[in-house]
Order: structure tokens, then C-alpha cells, then sequence
């Protein structure tokens, strides 16, 4: 005959007077562990591991309770809780990754009998919860026996627990756009999410974003996943390029993310003394390009002219707009005023001659710079360059040795693509031949991009990888075969 009490983390207090303490039973916590682990994985959950400083924070809190005559899950000699008390012992320092913490306590009257302690707490369904848990991996067992009440008892504390040890976490972060263009006096946004392998707490910090540009975050703290916002109003910012930095902490690493954030001129309204003003918006989507754009707004005056008593002649002025454009897949915005300036002159008695006079106003597109973005132009390949374009933003300009790669690229590419690009857009067939020659081109870095997205390595070094693929299969494909006939042409000179 035995008496049995068991404590879920929320049981209430249960006081015993006059308790003695004897030496815990250690036969008894090993018979425990391996019936523990016995009813795990004969459910096909994994076996918990004995971790020393959870058999210590399970010891100690059963002989406490024991000394100090109470059954409970808050300690009635300090107030500690299970989480205080595991904290305290040190298991989760400089810990970073997921936590789970439970806790299953029992009294038995009579000598420790782990079988009798072990059936209690799998009867009792919030007990075999904690028991079963597949969210830990790691256990602590400690049992105390003494006198309660005149009655020989013991004392029996699980304390279960996750501790992702010795696993490698990895932290990944995006910021999305890299680059962003607002009007001054716009609020600009960025998106920015932070993730890893084994769920931790991380947090976010921007830097170098500098006055009178005022920011926002939205949040910066939290648990991966993570996705929160960071807005820029640019109401007190002056036209320039602001680059800045996220910096992301977590799992003892440190993302650094760099961004920049271009302000422009906000689109003008010209107004002169009294008179109206129209705004406008061109898509400009001909094929048949010239690499100097010109985009011109003409005005044409009608004169209706009108006789009356008082001898009052009255000119209108009524405006039509051409607007004449070579451009390959530029959109622009611009706001012109058909600007009219009034003047009055009045001749003796009753004559008042007014006239209106409107201005023409001229802008220059920038030159076409990207020769391969202009042959695509309208093609089957145009959304492989839209693709090809988000992924080197989004992934490549993501890692240091990408952006690097990409100011030395621009820096080479762009001294000569203006001016091929001028050529294209000006004759069909020389953009006909031109996506003939960048077919190859086009798939290489397509798979590419499909072998980096599969990569689970670290973002530097997928990064390095997938340019030397590129290179490598570029290379084979554009210059072994003129190598290769150089080299036949040698020979045959030779010979």
C-alpha cells in the first residue's frame, strides 16, 4: 500500500511538515531513465539523453522540496520557477537556439520504486505529455527519500529539456529593395527578412542612415522567422544617394546588409503669374531606337480675333502637343506647363490688346547602355533578362564577393555597351544577330542561378561557386572554339 501525488506545471501547493532527508537513490533514477525511453521509442520518439546539469537542477529541487516540506512547480523557499531554476545551473548559456522546458513531479509513500512513479506519471495524461514530448531531447532525474508525517516517502523530479548542442545554426538575411528611388518629400520602404536553420532570437539594427533622412523600424527584435519594414520619409532630404547598412545579430553572428536609398527631384509643376499648368506621363515602347533620344513638345497658336463696340481685340491661344520618341522600353514621367504669360496694354478710350505667348520644352533621355537588355528588347528572351536582372538583386548584390564582382563587371561592360547598344537599337538585324550570339550566354547564367538557389552552403561561398561555373561554361562555350580554330590556323601557316 502506497500513496501516490503527482504535480503538472500547474498543480497547486501541497505542504508536508517534518520531513528528514536520506541519500537519493541512484539504481532507482537509471531504472526511471530506461523506462523513460523504453515507452519513447517504442512510439517511434526519440530517447532522451541524461545531461548532467539537468540530473543536478532535478536533484537539488526534490531534496529542497524535501527539507522544506512543500510539492510544488514555484519553489516556496526563493519563488524560482523551472525556467529560473535551469538558467541558473547554466545549461543555456551562450545558447542561441530553440528552447523547450518541462517538468513532472511526484510523491510515494515507501522506499523509492521508480516502477510505481514511472505508471503514475503515464496514467496521468499531462504528465505522459511531458513524458512523450517530441520537442526535447535531453533529461534530468533526481530522487530524494525522507519522513513525512511519520511515513517513509519519495520524492521523484523529471526535468525535460531542448538543447540543439553542438548543432551548427545558420542565419540568413535579405533586404529587399537593395536599391531604392523615391521623389524627395516620398517615403521610401524595405523589406527585410531574417531566417535560420534552428529557431533563435536575433535583432536588427540600421546603420549610417544618415540626418535629415528620418527612419522607421518596424520591429527590432524577435524569433526567426522575421520579417519587418524599415520606411524613410524624405521630406527634409536633399537630392543625393544615401547608402546604409542593416545589421542583423543572432546565433552569435552578425549579418551586415547594404542598402541605398536615392532621392530625386520630385516631377515640377511650372506655373507663370496666371496661367495653367498640365502634367504628363510618356511610356515610350518603339523598337526603332536612336542611342540620343529627344523628346520635344511643340506648341501651334490660333489666333481668333474679335471685334466689339468698345473696340476690345482679344487673342486665344490654343496648344497641341507632339511628342516624337526613339526609346527601347523607357518609361519616363515628366511634367511640363504650357507656360502662358499675359500682358495687358491699354490705348485710349476702350482698346485693351492681350496676347499669349507658350514656350516649347526639350528633354534628353539618357543613351541606351545595356546592349543586351536592347537586342531583347520585345524577343522570347526579354523575360529571361527580366529574371536574370532580379536575381543578381536579389542574390548576388546580397554577398560581398558578388557586389565586388559586379563593380568590376559594370565598370569593364558599360565602357563599350552604349555605344553597341546605339548600333542595335538602330538596325533589326544587328539585334537579330546580337540575341543569336547571347542565346548561349543567356542559358548559362539561367542555370546558374538554378544551381545557386540549390545550394545550402553559406551565401559567400554559393555565391563563388556559381560565378565559376558561369565562367567555366562560358568560357568553353565562346572562347574554346576560337582558341581552338586560332590554334588550326597556326598549324596550318606553319605548315
Amino acid at each position: 500500500m502506497f500513496l501516490l501525488i503527482l504535480l503538472s506545471m500547474t498543480a497547486p501547493a501541497v505542504t508536508l511538515l517534518s520531513p528528514t532527508v536520506s541519500a537519493a537513490t541512484a539504481s532507482e533514477e537509471a531504472q526511471l531513465l530506461h523506462m523513460i525511453n523504453q515507452d519513447r521509442t517504442s512510439r517511434n520518439i526519440p530517447a532522451l539523453n541524461l545531461h548532467p546539469l539537468l540530473v543536478q537542477v532535478a536533484k537539488n529541487y526534490s531534496r529542497e522540496m524535501m527539507e522544506h516540506g512543500f510539492l510544488s512547480h514555484v519553489s516556496q523557499v526563493d519563488g524560482s520557477t523551472l525556467w529560473d531554476r535551469i538558467k541558473r545551473s547554466g545549461y543555456y548559456d551562450g545558447y542561441h537556439g530553440q528552447i523547450a522546458i518541462r517538468e513532472n513531479i511526484a510523491l510515494v509513500s515507501g522506499p523509492a520504486r521508480a516502477t510505481a512513479a514511472h505508471q503514475g506519471f503515464m496514467n496521468s495524461e499531462g504528465h505522459r505529455e511531458n513524458l512523450l514530448a517530441s520537442d526535447v531531447n535531453e533529461v534530468g532525474i533526481g530522487i530524494t527519500e525522507g519522513t513525512f508525517q511519520s511515513v517513509f516517502s519519495a520524492i521523484y523530479v523529471e526535468v525535460f529539456a531542448y538543447h540543439a548542442r553542438d548543432q551548427k545554426i545558420t542565419l540568413f538575411a535579405s533586404v529587399n529593395p537593395i536599391t531604392a528611388t523615391v521623389r524627395r518629400g516620398e517615403t521610401a520602404s524595405f523589406t527585410i527578412h531574417v531566417e535560420s536553420s534552428v529557431l533563435t532570437t536575433i535583432s536588427i539594427e540600421v546603420a549610417n542612415l544618415r540626418h535629415p533622412l528620418v527612419w522607421n523600424l518596424a520591429s527590432s527584435s524577435g524569433t526567426t522567422p522575421l520579417d519587418t519594414t524599415l520606411t524613410v520619409d524624405t521630406a527634409s532630404a536633399s537630392v543625393g544617394v544615401y547608402p546604409f547598412d542593416v545589421v542583423v545579430r543572432g546565433a552569435g553572428q552578425t549579418k551586415t546588409l547594404s542598402a541605398t536609398l536615392n532621392v530625386v527631384m520630385p516631377t515640377q509643376t511650372t506655373t507663370a503669374r496666371t496661367t495653367t499648368a498640365t502634367s504628363f506621363s510618356i511610356s515610350v515602347t518603339s523598337s526603332t531606337v536612336t542611342a540620343s533620344t529627344i523628346i520635344t513638345q511643340t506648341a501651334t497658336v490660333a489666333t481668333r480675333t474679335t471685334e466689339t463696340l468698345s473696340s476690345t481685340q482679344s487673342m486665344d491661344t490654343v496648344t497641341t502637343q507632339t511628342v516624337s520618341s526613339t526609346s527601347t522600353g523607357i518609361s519616363i514621367t515628366a511634367s511640363t506647363a504650357s507656360q502662358a504669360t499675359t500682358e495687358s496694354t491699354t490705348y485710349p478710350p476702350t482698346q485693351t490688346v492681350s496676347t499669349s505667348t507658350t514656350r516649347s520644352s526639350t528633354w534628353r533621355l539618357p543613351p541606351l547602355r545595356c546592349v543586351i537588355a536592347t537586342a531583347a528588347f520585345g524577343s522570347k528572351l526579354s523575360p529571361e533578362v527580366q529574371y536574370l536582372r532580379q536575381f543578381r538583386d536579389e542574390k548576388i548584390m546580397s554577398s560581398f564577393s558578388g557586389r565586388m564582382f559586379m563593380s568590376a563587371f559594370n565598370a569593364a561592360y558599360y565602357s563599350f555597351s552604349p555605344r553597341i547598344a546605339a548600333f542595335v537599337a538602330e538596325y533589326a538585324r544587328a539585334a537579330v544577330a546580337v540575341r543569336e550570339v547571347i542565346y548561349p550566354l543567356i542559358a548559362v547564367l539561367r542555370s546558374s542561378s538554378l544551381v545557386l538557389n540549390r545550394l545550402s552552403v553559406d551565401g559567400e561561398i554559393a555565391v563563388l561557386l556559381c560565378g565559376l561555373l558561369a565562367s567555366s561554361l562560358i568560357g568553353l562555350i565562346y572562347f574554346f572554339p576560337l582558341a581552338a580554330i586560332l590554334d588550326l590556323r597556326r598549324e596550318a601557316e606553319e605548315q
